[in-house]
């Protein structure tokens, strides 16, 4: 089993790789890795393990999307920033979720159509589910994703694979936390 730490170490390597490509591409005319784009997801958690009381957590999470690069090269990466608002159902707790996560996003574009990259997000949520792990209430997302997006005219699919953490930074006990394995889709709009 991959535990949370080993994704976030795998990640920055990852992330390295990606500037390394950046360093050692020429230059060109602006691409569609920088442009802005708004759109929405769904997700689907995979628990690592049973909460306590014996069921897995699985969130099914639905947002909106919205990308704003603050670096662009005039080559083929990109550095920017995500928006997601958020709701998340569980289904076999019936309990919910909602917030904000704010993710850093770099970015890498191979041809003309297609991105690679890696985000870094958390934010503030609320969650209405009380476990052993985890306190109701207010907790913070954090997540790991690496996405692929695909441009099709003026819209962009992609699929985002991840982990995502809940906890609320020890303000009320338990803060165990709670961890997932993420996959999901994102269908996005490109802004000229």
């Amino acid at each position: 089993m991959t535990d949370f730490k080993s994704v976030v170490k795998l990640a920055f390597l990852i992330s390295c790789f990606l500037f390394g490509l950046f360093l050692t591409k020429g230059f060109g005319q602006k691409s569609f890795v920088n442009q802005r784009h708004l759109g929405g997801f769904i997700s689907f958690g995979k628990a690592f393990y049973d909460l306590p009381e014996g069921e897995p957590y699985q969130p099914i999470l639905l947002g909106a999307s919205y990308h704003q690069p603050f670096y662009q090269s005039k080559g083929r990466f990109n550095v920017g920033f995500n928006i997601l608002p958020q709701f998340n159902y569980v289904p076999r707790r019936k309990s919910i979720e909602f917030g904000v996560n704010v993710q850093l996003d770099v970015n890498y574009q191979i041809g003309n159509s297609n991105i690679v990259g890696i985000r870094f997000g958390a934010g503030p949520h609320y969650v209405n589910v009380n476990t052993a792990r985890q306190a109701k209430g207010f907790i913070f997302s954090d997540n790991v994703a690496f996405n692929y997006q695909r441009k099709a005219g003026d819209y962009s699919l992609g699929l985002i694979f991840g982990v995502r953490h809940i906890s609320n930074a020890g303000l009320q006990q338990p803060n165990s936390g709670i961890d997932n394995l993420i996959t999901g889709i994102e269908l996005l709009k490109l802004l000229h």
